[in-house]
């Protein structure tokens, strides 16, 4: 029975242990998950900028890519959050140039000047447009993306006594750590 009491402190030590571990992983995948709307963000606006057939595998995947994360940034963020209305701006901006340069890689180029410039002008806002949203874009996500202020998981359970037990186990741990330490001097 006296070797039973350390065994059980020991499994609960190394319990509780677990539970912050997985606590911050949380956070850490939370950060990494956000940060990941910026990263996708600044790279379709490169893509954008850089190709301009935007016919390449990889200027696809990275639209690819950006699509879905702008989905996923729905869950990731407050609910009628900037962010989000950024991301839809962005969509929007990409798609206009995205359509654009491929109407023109089909050979349409037989178009009235007038018109021409017209698209091409379309194509520049649109592009000026993306570039204006990026640093809106960092400055809303900034406060998610500090990662010392991530939001730390809910410890509520019913009725928010999770907290309390935490704090009441905690307390007992270390009441039992004395107990202990007075029977191993005596």
């Amino acid at each position: 029975m006296a070797g039973a009491l350390p065994a059980a402190l020991l499994a609960a030590w190394v319990g509780y242990g677990q539970i912050k571990t997985n606590r911050e992983k949380l956070r850490w995948d939370l950060y990494q998950r956000r940060f990941r709307v910026f990263e996708f963000a600044v790279r379709d606006y490169q893509t954008l900028l850089e190709s301009p057939t935007l016919d390449t595998q990889e200027a696809k995947e990275i639209q690819r890519q950006f699509i879905e994360v702008k989905l996923e940034s729905q869950f990731l963020f407050r609910s009628g959050s900037r962010i989000q209305q950024i991301m839809d701006s962005i969509d929007t901006d990409a798609a206009i140039v995205v359509g654009i340069r491929r109407m023109f890689k089909a050979g349409n180029r037989g178009l009235p000047p007038p018109l021409v410039a017209e698209e091409d002008e379309k194509v520049i806002k649109a592009l000026g447009d993306i570039g204006k949203a990026i640093p809106d874009l960092q400055e809303a996500l900034s406060e998610y993306l500090s990662f010392e202020s991530v939001e730390r998981p809910r410890r509520y359970l019913i009725g928010g006594r999770l907290s309390e037990l935490i704090n009441e186990f905690q307390l007992l741990i270390a009441k039992s750590a004395r107990t202990i330490t007075g029977l191993f001097s005596s």
